[in-house]
């Protein structure tokens, strides 16, 4: 009975864990990369908190299968720690903002302690390393135990840095999700190392998968999801918290012309794929700290950060070119064209509505004249 006593934590996690993914599986979108991961994460947590509860049942049963079904069983969980912690290490890297790969030797470098921790793993079915089966087919830990720990801690603690360099890419309340999701396993893992015969490791990424899942419900609603651009509701709350700050920030304003006509004659699938080639387009040229949002329709706006007004002229020019080289190699039988305003704030606009109102006036002179330029060449 105290087996049972023991298991019951990860078993109500898991049946929590198994509601949540019932229900993102059909909510969250799942071609988005951190949707997916975070669907098959909790899958693999699921199996594991039953994996862990199963160890506990089989310790110090007598039998000679016991032996090596409970070896069998403790690889799968020293193996899959430190996994899963690199995992969550690699999409803080994809949340906190633009992902930039790490170079080749160092990416190699990050990956080798999850290496190490797999050959020691497998290894102490015979050696007992980080942990061995006794006579009694009861579970004791070995020597190396502390290794094995630290692999695991090492990911979370190099991605707890990544979210702190990173903080200021975060809206306030996801930085507040991202680092709980990853404290409650640091925690959860501590309190089980330090005392044995507790199981709070695993119940803790299930339950910090439930903060990851709010955050992803989160930013379903902040995050447009044809383009990946941001919404209109995040970029009013990130910009009216920017204004706080006196360094200067820009505003691209982008109308995508004739996206009307293009859904007309070429359908809606067309129409999306014009959309999504602007947004590219405009996302490949600003810095890691900008950002675009759509605010509707075929209406966009690039926030450009420390910015002089020079400077987002080139941002303005390279987005164009970008735009030009698609329609060169897309082979699409329509060309993707935009109207653009752009400006850097100044404090003759003290309210962000009003710095909007000129950079969106802006846009639409910049069509009037392309307009009238397209008419006159029409009529020589």
């Amino acid at each position: 009975m105290n087996s049972y006593f023991r298991i019951d934590v990860n078993l109500l996690a898991a049946l929590m864990l198994a509601v949540i993914l019932f229900i993102a599986y059909g909510r969250l979108d799942r071609r988005d990369r951190l949707n997916r991961a975070f669907l098959v994460t909790s899958l693999i947590v699921i199996l594991q908190l039953v994996v862990e509860a199963l160890t506990c049942l089989l310790n110090g049963m007598p039998g000679d299968w016991v032996r090596p079904v409970a070896l069998f069983l403790h690889v799968v969980l020293f193996i899959a720690a430190p996994g899963l912690t690199y995992s969550w290490y690699r999409l803080s890297r994809h949340v906190g903002g633009s992902f930039q790969p790490l170079p080749k030797p160092m990416s190699l470098l990050m990956l080798l302690p999850f290496c190490v921790s797999v050959v020691f793993s497998v290894l102490s079915s015979w050696n007992g390393l980080y942990f061995d089966i006794d006579s009694m087919n009861v579970y004791v830990r070995g020597p190396w135990f502390g290794l094995s720990a630290a692999m695991t801690y090492f990911y979370l603690i190099a991605t707890l840095g990544k979210i702190v360099i990173d903080r200021k890419r975060y809206m306030k309340e996801d930085l507040v999700l991202m680092t709980t999701a990853t404290v409650m396993p640091m925690v959860g893992g501590v309190l089980q190392s330090l005392f044995y015969g507790i199981l709070l490791m695993w119940s803790s990424v299930a339950f910090s998968l439930l903060v990851v899942f709010i955050f992803l419900e989160q930013r379903f609603i902040r995050v447009d999801r044809l383009t990946g651009a941001r919404t209109r509701d995040s970029f009013e709350y990130h910009v009216k918290r920017r204004l706080k700050h006196p360094a200067s920030f820009g505003l691209v304003y982008l109308d995508l012309d004739s996206l009307k006509a293009i859904n007309d004659r070429y359908g809606h699938d067309e129409g999306d794929c014009a959309l999504r080639a602007v947004a590219d387009a405009v996302k490949s040229v600003i810095g890691k700290d900008d950002y675009v949002v759509r605010l509707g329709g075929n209406e966009f706006v690039a926030f450009v950060d420390n910015v002089d007004r020079e400077a987002l002229a080139r941002t303005v020019e390279r987005a164009k070119d970008v735009i030009d080289a698609y329609n060169a190699a897309a082979g699409k039988p329509y060309r993707i064209a935009v109207s653009v305003g752009y400006d850097v704030r100044s404090d003759r606009y003290s309210e962000i509505e009003d710095f909007i109102r000129h950079v969106d006036h802006l846009m639409y002179r910049d069509k009037q004249n392309r307009h009238a330029s397209a008419d006159s060449g029409a009529t020589r």
